[in-house]
Parts: structure tokens; C-alpha cells; sequence
């Protein structure tokens, strides 16, 4: 028998203007609840994430037109940057490259 997981009843996938980069508290997109998302500005050269998505990160949207942006955590007093994704990219589970909930800012790569 194979299980089917549940999205909680809460949750809801909220879309990206473009010129801009989400990042979601849960995988593929979704908020799971107030403060659980972030829309940053993609001309933002660098980014902090709120107290409300900051170590919460499971997916994120780069909608911008041309710019690469990267998503990082601060390490020993450095930035790491856990992925890069080109203008228009997406990845809806952070989980897969081992970085969920870790996630401090975006920036401009």
C-alpha cells in the first residue's frame, strides 16, 4: 500500500511577480501559514530573510527576467551559498540538496 501525504488544510501556493524572488517556508511553494513566505525585490543585491521564513526556507522562486540570484546561511562568519539558480529557475524542495531550513538571505550571483 503506498501512502499519500496530506498538505495541511492551511496551506496554500502563492505565485512570484516577476522582477522578483520567493522564498516558502514548505516545499513546493506552499506557506504553511502567515509569515511563511518572502517576495524580495530581484534587483535587491543582497537580502536578509525575515524572522518569519529565516531557517524556515524548503523552496524558492528566482522570477527575475535575467539575474541569477544564490541562497545562503552565514557560517563561522561567512557566507555560504547552498544553490544558485539562473533568471526564471525554481526549486520546490530545498531538502534534496540538504539544505532545509537553513536558509539566512538571498543575493544577486
Amino acid at each position: 500500500m503506498v501512502g499519500i501525504a496530506a498538505v495541511p488544510a492551511q496551506a496554500s501556493v502563492l505565485s512570484c511577480p516577476t522582477s522578483n524572488v520567493c522564498v516558502y517556508a514548505e516545499a513546493n511553494f506552499l506557506t504553511g501559514g502567515s509569515y511563511a513566505w518572502q517576495k524580495t525585490s530581484g534587483f535587491s543585491a543582497y537580502a536578509d530573510l525575515a524572522p518569519g521564513i529565516h531557517d524556515r526556507a524548503s523552496s524558492w522562486i528566482n522570477a527575475n527576467n535575467s539575474q541569477r540570484m544564490g541562497i545562503g546561511e552565514w557560517v563561522n562568519g561567512g557566507q555560504f551559498i547552498a544553490q544558485r539558480l539562473n533568471a526564471g529557475w525554481k526549486d520546490n524542495n530545498l531538502s534534496d540538496i540538504g539544505f532545509n531550513d537553513r536558509a539566512d538571505f538571498v543575493l544577486q550571483q
